[in-house]
């Protein structure tokens, strides 16, 4: 059997009918509703062009590791059924593809939240524009930096003779790149890295300390890190005790038949549950952005924002309202006490008349 495949696959030898069909089926269907929602996200983005920045050109980057994620399924659906040649380049742009996909997609992810921090954190302009100047530089130090890390166990991997299935070069070098590879460098590492950042984020804005355009930006950022760690979660909780298990040396028969029963029923869903991330990404950027959720769909998904909206601008008008109302009352008073300081001067007047008269007719000796 595939060495890679038993351990990568989610649609094991055995059980390739109606549970590897259906499992299948539902990976393709997650993948294009995410792929269309991307587009979508892109379309947004590209009638709003305060929004070219670089939260939305990583956001961007991940599409493209959505599409590397659809080409994997579809690879791994077809040969469930016979139709991938075992040959050494093949296994080896098989093992670099599903690793490096994995590790440039949490390089992104860290990426979006790293800068959304020095960008809040500097307070400056110069900063995003150099960002968004030298972003082509930065998408080719990501794509080296995942060409280093993955290139160990993509040199370890060969066709078997028969190539009828991938195999490892040397095998005792699997245990330790199956830790580093399939939990450490896609998950807990990156979890370790990410908490700082997103609890000084979240406290900031919470603070208020954000405005817009950035406080959206946030949002969209607080968003995509804190989902990818969330619905990837059962995953990697899985492939850690899948770890455990491969170093354990005393296994009774019961532990290995209840452990492969458990892999086959579970790892297919919560794979399932972890491409669902793919769908909240897009989601986020066309519901929690200020300006991309007034364009389709962002005002299906936020059904509230018309009413959000009529409320703003009810408010701005009785304001306007409130403003000439209140300097009609300020004209009113203003014209009021001017009539009364006049017949007070005049009845004053009057009254400093009739005295003097009166002192005029009737002197004082």
């Amino acid at each position: 059997m595939n060495s890679v495949e038993q351990d990568e696959f989610d649609i094991q030898q055995g059980v390739q009918s109606v549970w590897a069909i259906t499992f299948g089926v539902l990976y393709l269907l997650v993948m294009s509703i995410s792929i269309f929602l991307y587009l979508l996200t892109v379309r947004a983005v590209a009638k709003n062009g305060r929004r070219e920045n670089v939260t939305y050109f990583l956001v961007f980057f991940l599409f493209f590791t959505a599409l590397v994620e659809y080409a994997l399924i579809i690879e791994e659906f077809m040969s469930r059924f016979g139709y991938f040649l075992f040959t050494n380049m093949n296994c080896q742009l098989f093992t670099y593809t599903l690793y490096g996909n994995r590790i440039l997609q949490i390089s992104i992810v860290l990426s979006i939240l790293y800068y959304n921090l020095l960008a809040v954190y500097l307070k400056t302009a110069r900063f995003e524009l150099n960002m968004k100047r030298y972003f082509p530089i930065f998408v080719l130090v990501l794509l080296l930096l995942e060409m280093f890390i993955v290139l160990k166990p993509t040199l370890n991997m060969r066709a078997s003779i028969a190539e009828q299935w991938c195999e490892f070069v040397d095998r005792d070098s699997r245990v330790l790149d199956g830790w580093l590879y399939s939990v450490l460098f896609p998950y807990f590492l990156p979890l370790v890295a990410s908490i700082g950042p997103s609890i000084y984020l979240t406290l900031r804005l919470k603070e208020g300390e954000i405005i817009e355009p950035k406080k959206s930006q946030v949002r969209v950022c607080l968003a995509v890190v804190s989902g990818y760690f969330l619905f990837y979660l059962l995953y990697f909780i899985l492939m850690t005790a899948k770890q455990v298990e491969s170093v354990m040396l005393v296994r009774s028969d019961w532990n290995r038949l209840l452990g492969l029963s458990v892999w086959f029923i579970t790892r297919p869903m919560f794979i399932l549950i972890g491409h669902g991330w793919h769908i909240m990404v897009p989601i986020a950027c066309l519901t929690l952005d200020k300006e991309l959720r007034r364009e389709w769909p962002g005002r299906a998904l936020v059904r509230e924002m018309r009413e959000f909206d009529d409320e703003e601008q009810n408010s701005i008008v009785m304001d306007s309202r409130d403003l000439t109302d209140l300097q009609g009352i300020e004209s009113e008073k203003s014209k009021t006490s001017h009539s009364r300081e006049t017949e007070l001067s005049a009845n004053f007047s009057a009254m400093m008349l009739e005295n003097r008269e009166f002192h005029h007719a009737y002197p004082v000796h």
